[in-house]
């Protein structure tokens, strides 16, 4: 136990390092984009060859830490299997309540690990690649500039780590797609470790799915103003507008408000080509289709996660 003190010590001394010089590397790049530069290309390669470095060391700390806690587990427990093996033979042992469902392997999973969380990303590309840069936890795959990217990215989860995103991946900026697939990426390749909320926002989107069809544009004149908005009615809406004949377009552009604009953005940074209105709400509608980005990331996400015994 006092090797495994010691080990857990130089661990967190190197972890406090390596956000160290997570925070500088990032300094540097806010310096020189404040200052339209481009920012000392050597210092940036020496401080990500430093990153690497420190990665490297704390993932043998890790493992080393791990093996040790299994053997403390081994010689804390003596010779108790006999006594816990007759218990459940006996059905001696407890279960779950009666309705409770229970994923064992995700309670299992966040029961030592360290947890890392984000939350109210709402379509901030740029944010959470900033986040993944000072995380201890991720990393994207793919090296260069994540920002740069034109459609989602592939993230990998140290050992040790496990995630929780709290929910509200799309909304007030351009990069609502891209978050989504790499969140709903994230999920699938560790579907053990992470866990995806659903927000306010993400699950409001689904209104897509049911009133913008051809049939309910029709209609979107009689659609009364959403109880949390103090914005103008449908009908106030396309007054303002000028709009006598109402398309699913028009639907879309009233349901989702600024986001359409955001979209827009993103789709002409994903295909680098001006989209046409038609075009971002059928991006919408696509969204909450079979196979699409909102609904693939809601049929893996949850409502709530009680962990560590809750």
């Amino acid at each position: 136990e006092s090797e495994l003190s010691a080990t857990q010590r130089k661990l967190q001394t190197l972890e406090q390092e390596l956000q160290k010089t997570k925070r500088e590397l990032f300094a540097e790049r806010v310096r020189a984009r404040k200052a339209k530069t481009v920012p000392d290309q050597t210092q940036v390669d020496a401080k990500q060859q430093e990153i690497a470095k420190l990665r490297a060391t704390n993932e043998a700390l890790e493992k080393q830490v791990a093996a040790l806690q299994e053997q403390g587990k081994e010689l804390r427990k003596g010779g108790k299997d006999g006594s816990r093996s007759k218990a459940r033979l006996s059905g001696s042992g407890k279960s779950s309540p009666r309705g409770v469902k229970r994923d064992s392997s995700v309670a299992e999973s966040f029961k030592d690990c360290q947890i890392a969380y984000v939350t109210n990303i709402e379509g901030h590309w740029h944010y959470l690649c900033n986040y993944v840069e000072q995380s201890l936890a991720l990393r994207f795959v793919k090296p260069g500039d994540p920002r740069q990217a034109r459609g989602p990215l592939e993230l990998e989860l140290i050992d040790g780590w496990c995630f929780v995103f709290g929910g509200n991946a799309v909304g007030a900026a351009p990069g609502s797609l891209r978050v989504l697939g790499t969140l709903t990426a994230l999920k699938e390749k560790y579907p053990a470790r992470v866990i995806l909320l659903m927000g306010d926002r993400d699950v409001h989107h689904m209104r897509i799915a049911a009133e913008c069809t051809d049939a309910e544009a029709e209609r979107l004149c009689e659609m009364p103003r959403a109880p949390w908005s103090s914005g103008p009615t449908a009908a106030e809406w396309l007054k303002m507008r000028g709009i006598s004949k109402v398309t699913t377009t028009h639907a879309v552009q009233y349901l989702v408000g600024d986001e359409f604009e955001h979209r827009q953005r993103e789709l002409q940074i994903m295909r680098d080509r001006q989209p046409s209105d038609d075009a971002v709400a059928q991006s919408f509608r696509d969204s909450v289709a079979p196979g699409g980005a909102l609904l693939e990331f809601l049929s893996v996400a949850q409502l709530a996660f009680l962990g560590r015994g809750a």
